[in-house]
């Protein structure tokens, strides 16, 4: 398995950091500057030190998140003001299609707040890191 599947894609990372999520990680998005020319791919701290040894130029682009990070910045609870006598939980289920859902719902499965589904967990997680930013329910510092 490649280091690119175990992580947010590109597009989620870079809207993270536009958000302010913190970018200091393990794995980062980097344009390295390969024999064959520029090449877009996910680098481990540990390679750039290898590539900064042997002189191969390349730009932090952002951080990749792994689906453990993206998890940990969910919160388990969520109540929202317009609705203050429902209380929303998380739920993270593989979905049929092979894609990965990450919903809010009520303790009943009754009232849906809202739903983010992708091919990758890492994806949907990070989508739904990114609604909830937007939303002012998660606070990023």
């Amino acid at each position: 398995m490649q280091l690119e599947e175990l992580v947010t894609s590109l597009e989620p990372s870079k809207r993270l950091k536009k958000r302010g999520v913190e970018q200091d990680g393990f794995f980062l998005w980097c344009e390295v500057n390969l024999k064959g020319g520029k090449k877009v791919k996910v680098c481990s701290r540990d390679l750039l030190l290898y590539y900064d040894k042997v002189r191969i130029a390349y730009v932090i682009l952002c951080r990749a998140f792994t689906f453990t990070e993206v998890s940990k910045k969910l919160p388990i609870h969520i109540s929202i003001p317009s609705h203050p006598d429902k209380s929303y939980y998380l739920t993270m289920t593989p979905h049929v299609s092979e894609r990965f859902d990450i919903f809010y719902y009520t303790v009943d499965n009754k009232h849906l707040f809202k739903q983010t589904e992708a091919m990758k967990d890492t994806d949907a997680g990070a989508e739904m890191l990114i609604y909830l930013i937007d939303q002012g329910i998660v606070k990023v510092y």
